[in-house]
């Protein structure tokens, strides 16, 4: 039986059936390598190598200046996209929305654009430990006459426009190489389309003009209707900093609280409920007697049983109202973004004093009031609200403040430097003609020392790097991708996987591998059998070609007959990317010359989980397409499987 499953924030990264990621833009506070590699590979189809060696820009990505650069080399296939230049006209860039491109697989001209919403950044945080929110719609702009089509490609279309007013700021030069620019140009053409069948007032919207306080009372008009409601719930991951001494009802409760009555849709007394990290809830933990007092409650964060036990600290950023009677669940709204319930958060449009944040109301569907939940066709409580329980009072504490901002990182004078090599060994970098350097700036070799010119040309001593460090100014310093002669950036060898190292690999399944560039180092099969329960071979007889795809066959056996559903799809593209590698190995090459097909097994209904059992469901014909996809690339297609007579 499959355990019980909350998708994750990478999971929308998985493309639709029948699709591959094509292009696609992210925007955050934050983000990570961890994260950004699992999601590239989910959207691509490709593992962290394989990108390595394809060398094509898939996801752009622009987060706030004080974040410290991801490389290309640690993120292949992902750029990071640094600011241009100072000033900057948000206090914070604190949204985080994705515009993900997605084509079919067999009919390039039909699309689906995914637009994320989420409270949570692009961490691997975010995976692990933070309880987050995300809001997630498609649109298909060749099939205009879905339900709410028209509603979703205005969605679509107001995040389109911020992202292109953040294109402007952000250096994009790198985007407009040859084997990149294709796949940016495809989705802003595919964004036409979805501007041109947008209808009506978007769900989306983010505060470069307005606050999200002075917007979220006209959007739940447009969008939940008029009339008061009876129950309200805030809740943030961050609050406010206030004087404990004042015992005040914080000011951002208490401006969302007046404004949504003044737009008359909430009652005079309403029920209000604040949900807190306990033990970090800033101005609330001194405020609680003042709050109290207006007989709101405070409660901590609800955590759905699918996480077993494992803390998960409160991060979301929501509200929920709606008139509430009995088991009813009258005009129920929700807004969810990244404007924390701070005034530069929530009370502030962007500016020197305010973040630039983003976030969508909606009115969600067939909800029902129960005596302590909000259920949705009899599932879990769709926000992290514990509706049953007040936390007692000394359990709260203020805690710590947002961090500081790092020092910001600008982009570097050239966007990439060329390499040509030299007959008598390294090679020249230099600056690309278009675009030309902004500035003056230097190369650090390997050993950290300024490499030495020779004309415009900077010599490089050794092999052919994938990105190099420049320097420029007083303080100007990163990491910048080298072009290669056929114009390919960041381009790295694609490593071949020794039957060890597939094994070792594949057990890190559902997280990424945990290095792809094992070059020729030995893992011991011994240690990688043991990590499955199984005892390791001995002797020379257990290092024959046989007995070694046989423990591999094995291996992955018992990995994917102990999967959920919801992890197949990228258990597949795993499988398929690291036995695609494999293709050279020698115990491969010893099967090829005896005529058999070692892949055969996996075939057989055993080796197979329930669902993907037969061709009869569509994961067991994926799977099959993927284990004969994989015998034409090890060469064996159409050999006798082990014990079969032909």
């Amino acid at each position: 039986m499959d355990r019980p499953h909350l998708p994750s924030l990478v999971d929308h990264f998985n493309p639709p059936g029948d699709h591959t990621g094509c292009f696609g833009w992210i925007i955050g506070y934050s983000a990570d390598a961890h994260f950004l590699n699992e999601a590239a590979e989910r959207f691509v189809g490709e593992t962290k190598g394989q990108r390595r060696y394809m060398g094509q820009i898939r996801l752009a990505v622009m987060l706030d200046p004080g974040m410290p650069q991801i490389t290309p080399v640690e993120t292949p296939g992902v750029l990071h996209l640094l600011y241009q230049k100072p000033p900057h006209p948000f206090r914070l860039l604190h949204a985080k929305v994705a515009i993900l491109g997605f084509r079919h697989e067999s009919q390039p001209d039909q699309w689906c654009v995914r637009l994320i919403v989420s409270t949570g950044n692009w961490t691997r945080q975010t995976l692990e430990e933070s309880l987050d929110l995300v809001w997630v719609v498609d649109a298909r702009p060749d099939f205009s006459g879905a339900p709410d089509g028209a509603q979703v490609c205005a969605d679509l279309t107001a995040a389109w426009d911020l992202f292109a007013d953040l294109r402007k700021r952000f250096d994009t030069r790198a985007l407009q190489t040859a084997f990149t620019s294709p796949q940016v140009e495809a989705l802003d053409l595919r964004m036409q389309q979805v501007r041109k069948h947008a209808s009506g007032t978007p769900r989306f919207f983010d505060s470069r003009r307005a606050s999200l306080l002075e917007q979220v009372p006209k959007q739940v008009n447009h969008h939940a209707g008029k009339g008061t409601r009876n129950y309200l719930s805030l809740g943030s991951g961050f609050y406010e900093h206030g004087d404990a001494e004042l015992n005040a009802v914080p000011e951002v409760p208490r401006r969302i609280v007046e404004s949504l009555r003044k737009a008359e849709l909430l009652t005079a007394k309403p029920e209000v409920s604040l949900t807190v990290e306990p033990d970090s809830c800033q101005a609330i933990a001194g405020a609680q007697a003042a709050i109290r007092d207006k007989d709101w409650s405070i409660g901590g964060p609800w955590i759905s049983e699918v996480f077993q036990g494992r803390g998960r600290r409160l991060h979301a950023k929501f509200i929920f109202s709606a008139y509430v009677r009995v088991d009813k669940c009258l005009r129920p709204w929700v807004y969810l973004g990244s404007g924390n319930l701070t005034p530069a958060g929530f009370m502030e449009p962007m500016g020197p004093s305010g973040n630039l944040e983003a976030g969508v109301v909606f009115a969600p569907r067939g909800l029902k009031w129960g005596e302590a939940t909000v259920e949705r066709d009899g599932q879990d409580t769709i926000l992290p609200v514990r509706w049953d329980k007040e936390i007692e009072p000394a359990a709260l504490q203020s805690g710590e403040s947002m961090p500081e901002r790092p020092e910001p990182i600008y982009a570097p004078p050239i966007a990439w430097l060329d390499w040509k090599p030299r007959h008598e060994g390294g090679g020249h970098l230099t600056s690309p003609m278009e675009p030309s350097p902004t500035e003056r700036f230097d190369v650090l070799s390997f050993d950290a020392q300024p490499c030495a010119r020779e004309g415009d040309a900077f010599v490089w001593p050794a092999a052919e790097p994938s990105e190099v460090k420049v320097l420029w100014g007083e303080t100007g310093n990163a990491v910048v991708p080298v072009r290669n002669p056929l114009g390919i950036l960041a381009r790295g060898p694609l490593p071949v996987l020794k039957i060890d190292e597939a094994i070792h690999q594949l057990r890190f399944f559902p997280q990424p591998p945990e290095s792809e560039e094992t070059g020729d180092e030995d893992i011991p099969l011994l240690a990688a059998a043991s990590s499955t329960g199984q005892e390791g071979p001995a002797g020379p007889a257990a290092r024959s070609p046989i007995r070694q795809m046989m423990q591999l066959i094995e291996h992955i056996a018992d990995l994917q007959t102990r999967l959920p559903a919801a992890h197949w799809p990228n258990w597949l593209v795993r499988l398929e990317s690291m036995l695609h590698q494999m293709a050279d190995d020698q115990t491969v090459s010893a099967f090829r010359d005896l005529g058999l097909n070692p892949l055969a097994p996996l075939l057989e209904p055993p080796f197979r989980p329930d669902f993907a059992e037969n061709p009869q469901s569509n994961e067991g014909r994926d799977y099959e397409l993927v284990i004969g996809r994989i015998a034409e690339k090890w060469r064996v297609a159409g050999m006798a499987g082990l014990g079969e007579v032909k």
